[in-house]
């Protein structure tokens, strides 16, 4: 555990980086989604940071946030899944409803993904793009 005035100084300082970074580019700092990489951290350190002002948390492992979601279903935080995702855990990452993954790196994987939510979450909508324009 960090401390929660630790993890408030920590994320004021990446903001002004963040603010500072984004005005040399000719761009709003509101544009741009900081996601607080939360794999190996107890829900406490969430906890700490949402209450900083974090809202994007980011997993590695689909596991490790099973565990922590007891302690932080309460937050209305943003949840991705970070890094590669095995294929083998795409059934699994699929079903949480309320979890972005943000490292599909082929279609296989995105069609098994695209299955899992379909079955677990049969009324939402997901996004199908068009494949005709595709040339494989």
């Amino acid at each position: 555990m960090i401390g929660a005035d630790a993890i408030r100084e920590n994320l004021l300082r990446v903001q002004e980086r963040i603010a500072h970074a984004a005005e040399r580019a000719g761009r709003r700092a509101e544009d741009i989604t900081l996601i607080g990489v939360s794999k190996t951290r107890p829900a406490s350190d969430i906890r700490d940071a949402f209450e900083a002002g974090l809202v994007h948390f980011g997993e590695n492992r689909v596991q490790e946030w099973e565990g922590k979601r007891g302690e932080i279903a309460n937050l209305s935080a943003r949840w991705h899944l970070i890094g590669h995702l095995q294929s083998n855990k795409a059934a699994r990452a699929g079903s949480i409803v309320s979890i972005s993954v943000d490292s599909v790196d082929d279609i296989a994987l995105a069609e098994k993904l695209d299955r899992a939510r379909a079955e677990f979450s049969p009324n939402e909508k997901t996004a199908r793009p068009d494949r005709s324009a595709y040339r494989w």
